[in-house]
This record gives C-alpha cells, sequence and structure tokens, in this order.
C-alpha cells in the first residue's frame, strides 16, 4: 500500500473525516493505493462509552484528551499528574456521583488503555505494508497522533511518516515539525493540491524527496538542516500555509473505510452510533474577508470564501446518499453560501429528499430566507448569534444587530428548525450594566430558542484578540494546562497551542470571580429558567392567529401580563407592521398613509410595549408572537450531525426511523 491514512482518537466518532475521506479520493484519482484506519472508533470500543465520554466533556483547552497519549508520544516528560488533575477538576463540572478520586481513577485507566491501544493500532497499521502512514489532527488528535507516529518509527524505520490538520497550521505546524524528529512531513493548510505530488516524491525519494513534491506548506526533513520556510504573504504568521482555490475540481469524499470499521463494531456499540455524512460545499467566511469578528479563530488568509456551484452541490449529495444510504447531513462550511437561497435551497425544496441537513448560518436572514430553509430540509442551523445586547454585538464585530437575532429566532420557530446558538460573555471592554439591561428583556423571549449555554469568550490563536493582545488589554498565555502535556520550552509551547488564556482573567468555566458581577448573574439565572421552561413538557407560547379584521394572541410565557389578547384597528395594524423590525420612524411613515396620527401609534406602541407584545431594540419595534400555524419543533434525536445515544433511546429511535449508515 502507498499510503495508509489514521483518524485517531479523539475525532467524534459520529461522522468519517472529511479530511482524510478527500485526500483519500485525490490520491486515488491518481492511481495511489490508499485505506483510512479509523482508529477513534477502535478506541472507543477499546475503552467504552462511560470513559470516553468523562474524557471528552472536558474543556478542549484543558487538554484531557491529549493527556491521555501524553506518555506514549513523550515518555521522558514526567510532570506531576495528580497537580495537573486537580487544575481539570477545579475547572470543570464533573458527572453527578463522580467525585474527584473516582474521576483520576477513571482517567488513568483510559492512561494505561491507549498504550495498549497504540501498541495494537501501529500493529494493525503496519500489516497493511503502508510506504506512508500520515495522520490528520484537529483540537483534540494531536498528542495520540504524535503518539502514534512515534510507535510507527520505532517498530518500522524505513516507514515515512506524515502529519496535517487544523493543528498543523502555519507556526503549529513548523513547532511540531522541528520539536517531533519522528514526524518526517508536516502540511500546513490545505493539502487537496499538494498530497499526490508529495505523495510522488516520497515514494520516489523517501525522506530525501524536495523540489516539486515540496510545495509551499510542507515542512520536510531538509528544512531541520537548512532552516525552514517564511511564509511568502503576510497573514499575521511568518510561516506558510498552503491554501486550494479550485473547490470545483475536488472529488467526492471517500468514506467507504469508515462505514466498513463501523459495520465491524460489536453490535451494542454500532447501535449505540448514529453516524452522520460531512460535506463541504464552501470554504473560507464572506463576512470575515470583510469585516473579522474579534473571537474568531479562522486564519486571515484562508478566510477569503470559496464555493462549489449548486449542481457539484447537489451531485455530491446524490453521490453520498447512494453510496452510504444515510440520512444525515452536516456541513463541515465555516458560513452558508448566501446564493444558495437563489440556487442549491430551491432544488432541494423541490426534489423533498427524506435527509437531515444542517448548515452554519449568519442572523442576518430573511422570514422567506428561513422558511425557504426549512422546504430545503434544513432542519437544524448553527446560527452565529453570539449576543442580544447591541454594544456586545459592535464590541465583536459580529456586523449584525440584536434584533437581527431575535428574528431569526423567531423565524426559525415559527418554520420549526433547531437553532444553536451561544451567549458569549466577558468580552474585553463590556459593561456589566448591559447583562443588567439584557436580563430584563430575556424572559419576553422564553417562547423562542434558548442558548445552549452562557460561556466566556475564548482567546484563539488567529483570532483579533490573539493578533492584537494589547490593544484589548489582554496578557495571552498558552492555556495553562498545555504544560503538563508538551515538553516544550516557553516559546515554542507559544508556537505549538491553540487556546490561550489571559491569567489576569483567572479564566475558569465555573464562572467564580464572573459571578460576582450582578450583570452576569442576572443574565445566567434568566437563561436557566429560559432553558428549563423551553424543554419542558409545557414549553411557553406567545403565538398569533391573524384574520383580516383581528389578531388573537395567545400567551403562556412566566412573563406574559395575560393569557389572550385581541388586536384589532391601528394596534392590529401596528403589530403587523412590526413583524420585519423596521425602525420606527419607518412604521411611523407607514401608518401615516393610512391615516393614523404619530401620536396615535407612539400612544399604541407604548401599550404592546408595557403588555411585553413588542420589543423596543435599538430604535426598531419588534413583534414577538410567532404567527400560526407554527411548524413542530425537531427533537434532539433528529440532530444532522449524528450523535451517541443509548440502548434505550436508540430502541425508540428504531420505532420511527429508517437504518443510518451503510448497513450500521
Amino acid at each position: 500500500m502507498d499510503v495508509c491514512f489514521v483518524n485517531m482518537p479523539y475525532a467524534p466518532p459520529i461522522q468519517p473525516s472529511m479530511a482524510l475521506g478527500l485526500l483519500q479520493a485525490i490520491l486515488e484519482r491518481d492511481g495511489f493505493s490508499v485505506a483510512s484506519v479509523y482508529a477513534n472508533l477502535l478506541f472507543l470500543e477499546a475503552i467504552g462509552i462511560r470513559p470516553y465520554r468523562l474524557v471528552i466533556k472536558t474543556m478542549s483547552s484543558d487538554a484531557l484528551r491529549d493527556w491521555t497519549f501524553a506518555h506514549i508520544a513523550f515518555p521522558d516528560f514526567a510532570p506531576d499528574h495528580d497537580e495537573y488533575l486537580d487544575h481539570v477538576i477545579r475547572r470543570n463540572r464533573l458527572p453527578e456521583g463522580c467525585e474527584p478520586d473516582r474521576f483520576k481513577e477513571a482517567v488513568f485507566a483510559v492512561r494505561g488503555a491507549a498504550a495498549e491501544f497504540v501498541d495494537r493500532l501501529a500493529t494493525r497499521v503496519l500489516e497493511r505494508r503502508p510506504r506512508i502512514v500520515g495522520c490528520t489532527s484537529s483540537f483534540n488528535q494531536h498528542v495520540p497522533s504524535l503518539a502514534l507516529l512515534k510507535r510507527i518509527r520505532k517498530l518500522a524505520p524505513d516507514v515515512v511518516t506524515l502529519m496535517g490538520g487544523a493543528n498543523c497550521e502555519t507556526v503549529m505546524g513548523r513547532t511540531t515539525h522541528k520539536s517531533s524528529p519522528w514526524v518526517d512531513f508536516v502540511v500546513s493548510g490545505e493539502a487537496d493540491g499538494l498530497i499526490a505530488p508529495l505523495v510522488r516524491a516520497i515514494l520516489q525519494n523517501g525522506r530525501e524527496a524536495y523540489g516539486d513534491g515540496l510545495a509551499d506548506g510542507v515542512f520536510a526533513p531538509i528544512h531541520r538542516t537548512l532552516g525552514y520556510p517564511r511564509a511568502s504573504v503576510s497573514g499575521g504568521d511568518d510561516a506558510p500555509r498552503a491554501v486550494y482555490w479550485s473547490l470545483q475540481s475536488l472529488p467526492v469524499p471517500d468514506f467507504h473505510d469508515y462505514f466498513d470499521t463501523l459495520n465491524d463494531l460489536p453490535a451494542w456499540l454500532r447501535r449505540m452510533i448514529l453516524p452522520a455524512l460531512p460535506l463541504e460545499t464552501s470554504r473560507g467566511c464572506w463576512w470575515g474577508q470583510k469585516r473579522s469578528c474579534t473571537f474568531c479563530g479562522i486564519l486571515p488568509q484562508s478566510k477569503r470564501f470559496r464555493s462549489k456551484p449548486a449542481g457539484q452541490v447537489l451531485r455530491e449529495i446524490d453521490t453520498l446518499l447512494e453510496r452510504y444510504q444515510a440520512d444525515r447531513i452536516q456541513t463541515v462550511d465555516n458560513v452558508m453560501n448566501l446564493d444558495f437561497f437563489r440556487s442549491l435551497l430551491p432544488e432541494l425544496a423541490r426534489r423533498r429528499m427524506p435527509v437531515r441537513l444542517f448548515f452554519d448560518v449568519r442572523p442576518n436572514l430573511s422570514k422567506r430566507q428561513v422558511g425557504l430553509m426549512r422546504d430545503a430540509g434544513l432542519t437544524w442551523v448553527w446560527a452565529g448569534i453570539e449576543h442580544l445586547h447591541e454594544r456586545a454585538l459592535k464590541l465583536m464585530n459580529k456586523g449584525v444587530t440584536a434584533r437581527q437575532n431575535v428574528q431569526l429566532l423567531k423565524w426559525c420557530r415559527q418554520h420549526g428548525i433547531y437553532v444553536g446558538w451561544n451567549l458569549m460573555c466577558d468580552l474585553p471592554g463590556e459593561d456589566d450594566g448591559w447583562y443588567v439591561e439584557l436580563a430584563r428583556d430575556l424572559p419576553l423571549l422564553s417562547h423562542l430558542q434558548p442558548p445552549a449555554e452562557v460561556t466566556r469568550v475564548r482567546f484563539d490563536r488567529y483570532s483579533d484578540y490573539h493578533f492584537r493582545a494589547k490593544q484589548y488589554g489582554l496578557r495571552l498565555m498558552p492555556a495553562r494546562l498545555y504544560a503538563y502535556i508538551y515538553p516544550l520550552s516557553r516559546e515554542d509551547l507559544q508556537n505549538q497551542v491553540y487556546f490561550f488564556e489571559d491569567p489576569a482573567r483567572a479564566r475558569n468555566p465555573l464562572f467564580s470571580p464572573l459571578m460576582r458581577r450582578p450583570g452576569i448573574r442576572a443574565v445566567r439565572r434568566a437563561v436557566d429558567d429560559w432553558t428549563r421552561r423551553f424543554y419542558s413538557a409545557m414549553r411557553p407560547v406567545l403565538s398569533m392567529t391573524v384574520t383580516r379584521s383581528r389578531i388573537r394572541i395567545r400567551d403562556t410565557r412566566p412573563a406574559a401580563s395575560q393569557p389572550e389578547f385581541e388586536l384589532t384597528g391601528l394596534s392590529r395594524s401596528l403589530y403587523l407592521a412590526c413583524d420585519d423590525a423596521p425602525s420606527g420612524e419607518n412604521v411611523q411613515r407607514a401608518l401615516a398613509e393610512r391615516g393614523f396620527a404619530k401620536s396615535e401609534v407612539e400612544r399604541a406602541a407604548r401599550d404592546l410595549v408595557d403588555r411585553k407584545l413588542l420589543l423596543s431594540s435599538d430604535g426598531h419595534l419588534i413583534s414577538l408572537a410567532v404567527r400560526e400555524p407554527c411548524a413542530e419543533m425537531p427533537g434532539l434525536s433528529d440532530y444532522p450531525g449524528g450523535g451517541l445515544v443509548s440502548e434505550a433511546a436508540r430502541a425508540r429511535l428504531d420505532g420511527r426511523d429508517r437504518h443510518t449508515g451503510s448497513g450500521a
């Protein structure tokens, strides 16, 4: 075999790897023999569901997933493990009934199992007699990948080793290459255009490959002697990164090895995995290439937006569904191409395919666009809402308004689309008074989708906060627990990691110092109450039935001033006029044309605000009621991205779902 790719833990076991599926298809198209080993699935089988979930539920920046493999990659490194785990415990909410000693015992057991697993995995990989072994490394795979490649080097010194992925971007890839001599080649950036020439050069010249095979973004053994290349285009980093522009030339990814591995798992585990197919329709961010959100961790030169044509996307969906018989598709894009509202979505709506779809979207969508998403089968979206206070959104450079965010929540509720979002707090430069104001308004939204969580802002590499830390009053250092994982100097650790912290901000997910702020406390209480009520059997309702002469409103929110309302005349006209959140001036102008005086309109607006049916936001008026008929919300089990479910939940799903996966 020419190349054996490996998808190490802790990549999600519920989807194939888009990176490996794409690279495998590219190499197969060029005549190479290639396979992908889904070690993340095999590791889940080796340690079991409960230990796996215990590890992955900790913060990514706590690096617990990397710690479970660190002793294999760095056998001579001996930090204080009890001290490290004490930090992890303080920074995370342990599952109910899991005491600190029990937690330590469980994760040490996983760490022990990891060593045995890597031994078996290396043997399994080498049985295929590959000439090249490559690992993809995203946020939770880096040290596991280093551990495997180190064992491969020991068992088969002639095999060439390769790494790439998100953790190998620019200076992170260069540092990985410099500090890990058992990794021969590291690819920084998008390998689509360079992987075939690189593999060809390695097969011809081994570790001495150079010339055409070493495209911009490849770190090779020769660089350890001659020095590392610099970036030809500045992007806030001095290390190169490959970018691939021609998405139209890409083949359909090959996911057969994932489904073959899934089908070979024990029946008890296979039934707990609801697999989904990843789909790539674009790269970059059309908003970020103009003005980046301050917290966005996408490298500046890779934000340039590129998209596949709608016809290509449709053909790819058809091919994936035919090959793998799945009914869940999750796009891996940063944001949906707005042109798809004119091309892709109408065609999907026309076909009415029995498939669940997921996209990331910007919140500035119209009511018509949201309805079109539902018609096209998009039952679930992740929206870049991030906040509901106008000044906080401006502080983030979000490019959307609070009223647009509320409108998206309202229209997704009306059309039965699950919209995931976070409410981000602890922004550099924020005012706690904003949260006091926000807490007063949140009960008015209890009939709409609550945030997945209230989360503190994170300082990622490549974000505006990282590049301009001093401007924001930040002193950023690598997340502190990385020092227990990597045996690196302070400078190399700075260049290796993705997550950063400001020690003065006491980054603790339990919010201990932050929770002393009255505004934050009030918002947290309001969101907790909102979430509990929304997912209860008695979900709050604020809905309206519109007739030619009146609007009947039903209101079961805890904040309701009365359970039913009837709006006629000016109140009816005003409420309908505010469905699109117009400015107060536009409302006045529209109603003046119908003969209503300014004073009358102002009085009617105050009355509707007092009744908590209308929300005033930055000079705009928003009707909060959703219009009947209101579509049913999808259940959590309908998530298009797949999932790990209990045996009981799977039995319930089997009663209404067709099988997912290739015979899974």
